[in-house]
């Protein structure tokens, strides 16, 4: 093969080039930026041969690998090989027009014989862990609500309301109900509630009560009344899981508190100093003593919200059995885990197991701020809330603090890091109750939250809305980005331009099944190319948020 830079080319056996998720292997390889090659991958099990006599040849099948993303270093080639066997072996073929060339463990082959070669392998798959991820997720659109700022029975003073870390607007769970017929009118088809069970603060990552409703949202006939006329308009629900953590006055806690080592629940913590418990009030403790000699572990330094230890037995039932319970009761569709990386594996994996037992179509993601695949490789989520995603996103659509360049590179080698069967579930956002809201961060420039949103939306995934992004509703960190929905006071012209985009997406079946290309032609400019069938969609997008030119093709 003519003209090939040989040093581009790599793979190696293990993630992200060779990820297995139970009987599904995701390869991925890389050739130099200029080669213009097709790449074949050539597999089979290691024990299987072809009946000849006299030899010994391997039963070989072959397979295309598409390539999926090209950057400023090399083009990328993946494919998706599912085996019935528990073993693999493979090699790969790079053919031009000026002939062709072998890759394996060695290296470049010209030949590939037999023999010769010194194949990749998956010497054996001991556990099928594969995610059981549910197709319709790829056609959602989801509308995150925090329950006590969303629509109470009196919203004419909304815009006079200041949020702090301890007030409370008053907004309910059947003010959500009654604005059902708002989320359907903009094309929400999936709403993700905050957490709704009982708790002392207006956030409920505090849960006190896992098998009750906070009675200032409501009760559980309220609860069941928003599941079921949501499941009655085609919307999905999911519910906020919080199991790292409880707040101080769980029933729980408390008889902890009360009766030290003496206590059902004493192992059910990680309790330090039985004695200080005792003759110490610890509610308010400062977060330098939880630092340094905290007599109980805690989230966040929080004296607040003890740390459930989920590797015991009878904490994570408990824990598993209450979800079990609601997924029941309300049919839930979805389910998203507060800080899971904190929690322990096992009760994940557990809590994915009972729930998928249920019902294998709930959709199950993590709150994991950094790169997710050690969890998602592992069967334990569908997809995680992609925050470095959002990161790339934010800083040149948003901030304008990086060009066109690095932010290609940065998206390209961001979803390499993500297997194939993760992309359709990945939580895409630009707003949300721990960052400050898109607007706020773009300097209230609102082209450029047009712009992102429209990335957002043309990408795979499943994006969500943070309630009042679409009428422009502004904040700064938490609690400022929880202020009260502004139902008086709407951007109309952003909300149909919401209205509209949500409408695209819905008509095309979320782009899910669309080739998209990033193709950097400045460190000022990119192109974002989707294509299926004859069908062509280009965006040309502008540092800082700005939508250059926009070209359909059917």
């Amino acid at each position: 093969m003519r003209n090939m830079n040989q040093n581009m080319v790599f793979h190696c056996a293990r993630f992200p080039w060779q990820h297995v998720e139970g009987r599904s292997v995701t390869i991925l390889l890389r050739t130099g930026k200029e080669e213009q090659v097709k790449v074949d991958v050539l597999y089979c099990d290691p024990c299987d041969f072809l009946p000849e006599e006299g030899k010994k040849l391997p039963a070989l099948k072959q397979k295309e690998m598409e390539e999926v993303f090209t950057d400023r270093i090399g083009r990328y080639y993946r494919t998706n090989i599912s085996t019935d066997s528990h073993k693999l072996r493979y090699h790969f073929r790079l053919r031009n027009e000026g002939g062709e060339v072998y890759y394996d463990e060695m290296g470049i082959s010209l030949t590939g014989r037999e023999g010769e070669l010194r194949p990749f392998l998956v010497p054996y798959i001991y556990e099928c862990r594969q995610a059981l991820r549910p197709a319709w997720v790829k056609n959602a659109v989801w509308y995150q609500i925090f329950p006590d700022r969303f629509s109470r029975e009196d919203d004419r003073r909304a815009e006079r309301f200041v949020p702090d870390r301890n007030n409370f607007y008053g907004g309910t769970l059947e003010g959500i109900r009654k604005k059902l017929p708002y989320l359907q009118e903009l094309g929400i088809n999936s709403v993700y509630l905050n957490p709704v069970f009982s708790s002392n603060s207006n956030h409920r990552y505090d849960t006190t009560d896992y098998l009750r409703v906070d009675t200032r949202l409501g009760d559980e006939e309220a609860l069941k009344r928003f599941a079921q006329e949501c499941h009655q308009r085609g919307i999905r629900i999911m519910l906020d899981g919080v199991y790292n953590h409880c707040g101080y006055d769980s029933p729980i806690w408390q008889d902890v508190l009360e009766n030290g080592r003496k206590s059902k629940f004493c192992e059910w913590f990680f309790i330090y100093d039985y004695d200080v418990l005792q003759t110490e009030n610890c509610r308010n403790l400062p977060s330098d003593r939880m630092k340094k000699n905290p007599p109980y572990e805690s989230f966040a330094f929080a004296a607040n919200m003890p740390k459930w230890n989920t590797a015991n037995p009878e904490t994570a039932r408990y824990l598993i059995e209450t979800a079990v319970y609601w997924t029941k009761q309300l049919q839930v569709d979805a389910w998203r885990l507060d800080v899971p990386d904190e929690v322990d594996r096992e009760f994940l994996r557990n809590f994915y197991r009972e729930i998928k037992r249920f019902n294998p179509e709930i959709y199950i993601i993590g709150e994991i701020w950094q790169d997710a695949h050690e969890w998602l490789g592992e069967g334990l989520f569908d997809g995680v809330m992609d925050y470095p995603f959002y990161f790339i996103i934010r800083d040149f659509f948003l901030l304008g603090t990086i060009g066109a360049f690095s932010f290609c590179d940065r998206l390209t080698g961001h979803c390499l890091l993500q297997p194939i069967s993760v992309e359709d579930c990945s939580f895409h956002f630009l707003s949300n109750h721990d960052i400050p809201r898109a607007l706020t961060v773009a300097g209230n420039d609102i082209e450029a939250v047009k712009a992102a949103y429209l990335f957002l939306f043309l990408m795979g995934g499943t994006p969500c809305v943070y309630y009042g992004d679409e009428v422009g509703l502004e904040g700064k960190d938490d609690p400022d980005n929880r202020r009260a929905f502004p139902w008086n006071f709407m951007n109309e012209d952003l909300l149909l331009y919401f209205r509209k985009l949500i409408t695209a997406r819905n008509a095309n079946g979320g782009f899910s099944d669309w080739k998209r290309r990033l193709i950097p032609l400045d460190d000022e400019k990119f192109c974002l190319s989707l294509e299926k069938g004859k069908q062509r969609i280009e965006v040309v997008f502008g540092r800082g948020g700005r939508v250059i030119s926009t070209k359909t093709d059917k």
